[in-house]
């Protein structure tokens, strides 16, 4: 099991039984059966999202992720222009300015973040599409272990627009709690 930093001062650990390792769908539950944790001060309790109305008072804030699953993993080669491995790319963010939040993992499974990239490496997705890696995002460091870095601000230059390319040869984004692969459906 992973251990996640969350903060300098707190580690968590996620109980695997209790992680889902697959949508919703596959494990032949529709969405609103899905479990849900309620936390009221003290008390915390387990049940249903179909049961969130049950635990709303007004006043309340209700925070909705709306976004959507795209195609942001793809196979990559990371090079320092004399040597090259085979990594998968994670592209995470458009931060609008030209350049994209990058997390480079290992390959073929991606299980594992790669900590030891550096500037000026590039992230080959395929020719003529190619992210270069600029320095760590957030600027203050982005590794939960303190050695390297883990998310990267990187600028894009390919013949076609980058979600395009990935749109064409990505997947979704797979972590290790999933128990296999998943399509974008």
């Amino acid at each position: 099991m992973t251990t996640i930093d969350i903060s300098p001062l707190t580690r968590f650990t996620p109980p695997g039984e209790r992680t889902a390792p697959s949508p919703a769908e596959a494990r032949g539950i529709a969405r609103d059966e899905i479990r849900l944790l309620v936390a009221d001060g003290d008390r915390v309790r387990h049940t249903h999202f179909r049961d969130l109305a049950d635990h709303l008072e007004p006043g309340d804030l209700i925070v909705v992720n709306t976004s959507q699953t795209v195609a942001g993993e793809a196979d990559a080669r990371l090079s320092d222009g004399s040597d090259a491995r085979d990594v998968v790319a994670h592209v995470a963010m458009d931060l609008r300015d030209g350049t994209w939040v990058v997390e480079i993992r290992t390959a073929p499974d991606a299980a594992r973040a790669v900590l030891d990239a550096a500037e000026g490496q590039v992230l080959t997705l395929i020719p003529g599409a190619a992210l270069t890696l600029l320095d760590p995002y957030p600027r203050t460091g982005s590794s939960p272990t303190g050695e390297g870095n883990r998310l990267w601000r990187a600028a894009y230059a390919g013949d076609e627009a980058l979600r395009d390319v990935l749109d064409r040869v990505g997947r979704p984004s797979a972590y290790g709690y999933l128990d296999q692969p998943y399509d974008l459906a």
